[in-house]
C-alpha cells in the first residue's frame, strides 16, 4: 500500500495547476467593460439627438424662409400699384409745385461757392412768373433771371463764375419712374424664380 492519499498543503505558497494558466478576470475589468458600453451608448444617443435637432432646425428655418418670402411677395404685390401711382401722378405734381423752391435752393448753393459773382438763372418763359412769385424781396446774393425759350417747363440752368448747374424735373421724374419699375420687375422675377 504504497499509494496513500495525497492531501493539499495549505501552509505554503499556492501551486498552480496546468488547468489554471488562463488569466483570471479582475473585478475591475467587468466594471470597465460596462462603463465603456454605457459610454458608447450615451455617445450614440447624443449623436442621434443632435442629428434630430439639426434636422428639425433646418426644417424650421426652411419654413420661416418660405413664410418670409411669401409675405414679402404679398406685400410687394399690394404695394406695386401704390408705388407706380406715386411715381406716375404724385411725384410729378409735387415736383412741379415745388419747382421754384428747388431752383432757389440750388441757386443759393451756387451763390455760396461763387460769392463775388451774380447767379444767372435761365428758365422757360412760363416759369419766370412762378419763380418770381416765390422769391423773397431780398436775397443774400445777386440773381439775374433770364428767359430761355429752349428750356421747357421744369427745367432751369444756373451759372455763376465758372460753375453751372442744370435742373430738369422731367428727367428726374423719368429716372424715378424707371427705378420704381425696375425694382418691381426685379421683385416679381425673384418671386417667380425663388
Amino acid at each position: 500500500m504504497s499509494g496513500g492519499v495525497k492531501l493539499e498543503d495549505f501552509g505554503g505558497p499556492p501551486q498552480r495547476s496546468a488547468a489554471t494558466t488562463e488569466p483570471q478576470e479582475t473585478p475591475d475589468a467587468g466594471y470597465e467593460d460596462g462603463y465603456r458600453a454605457g459610454w458608447d451608448d450615451a455617445v450614440a444617443a447624443a449623436e442621434q439627438d443632435q442629428s434630430r435637432v439639426t434636422e428639425d432646425l433646418a426644417k424650421s428655418l426652411a419654413d420661416i424662409s418660405f413664410g418670409y418670402t411669401e409675405a414679402r411677395s404679398h406685400v410687394l404685390n399690394c404695394l406695386a400699384p401704390v408705388l407706380s401711382a406715386m411715381a406716375e401722378k404724385l411725384l410729378p405734381e409735387a415736383a412741379h409745385a415745388h419747382f421754384a423752391e428747388t431752383v432757389l435752393a440750388a441757386a443759393e448753393q451756387i451763390a455760396a461757392r461763387a460769392t463775388d459773382h451774380p447767379v444767372e438763372l435761365a428758365v422757360a418763359p412760363d416759369a419766370r412768373v412762378a419763380l418770381e412769385a416765390v422769391m423773397p424781396e431780398t436775397l443774400p446774393f445777386a440773381i439775374d433771371i433770364v428767359e430761355d425759350p429752349h428750356l421747357g417747363p421744369g427745367q432751369a440752368r444756373m451759372r455763376a463764375a465758372d460753375m453751372e448747374k442744370v435742373l430738369d424735373i422731367a428727367e428726374a421724374e423719368t429716372a424715378i419712374r424707371s427705378a420704381v419699375s425696375d425694382f418691381l420687375t426685379l421683385q416679381s422675377k425673384e418671386v417667380q424664380h425663388g
